[in-house]
């Protein structure tokens, strides 16, 4: 008897309702990535636009711009209060800073914090740095660059 009997197939209802709920989800993804979408700006248009400070416009390595190279560079201490602790091996801080027209840096700030007595120590590191100045169209020019520093137990 069974091989006489068809095949039930999906109601049409049941089709359409799963291929309807489909679009309505892929729909609903492509709007929830379009609602959290960050509109960047490029680069060129960024550089251009004028920024008050004190070092005059402050630009950003590419585009014509080139990376200030770092001319003498100072290891940073390891805080004396955590070579007491015997669990701390070493941390890693990232500051930003503006190295302006003379190779100078200015404006040192923390971008990810390890602790804070090994940011100071970071921040005190990086003020002595010194380096040869970022150039765009054959002149020294300010520029806002990061620096990773890293800390060990030795």
């Amino acid at each position: 008897m069974r091989i006489r009997m068809k095949k039930q197939r999906a109601g049409t209802v049941l089709r359409y309702g799963l291929g309807i709920s489909a679009a309505a989800l892929l729909f609903l993804t492509v709007v929830g990535a379009a609602v959290m979408a960050v509109p960047v700006n490029p680069q060129a248009a960024a550089q251009d636009k004028t920024q008050p400070s004190a070092y005059g416009h402050v630009y950003k390595v590419g585009n014509g711009v080139s990376t200030p190279v770092p001319l003498n560079t100072v290891e940073a201490n390891f805080p004396k209060d955590a070579l007491k602790d015997k669990k701390v091996v070493g941390g890693i801080v990232l500051l930003r800073l503006i190295v302006d027209a003379e190779g100078m840096p200015q404006d040192i700030g923390v971008v990810r914090s390890f602790r804070a007595d090994f940011d100071a120590q970071a921040k005190k590191a990086v003020k002595r740095y010194r380096f040869k100045p970022a150039v765009r169209q054959g002149k020294p020019v300010a520029v806002s660059i990061t620096v990773e520093v890293n800390f060990k137990r030795y």
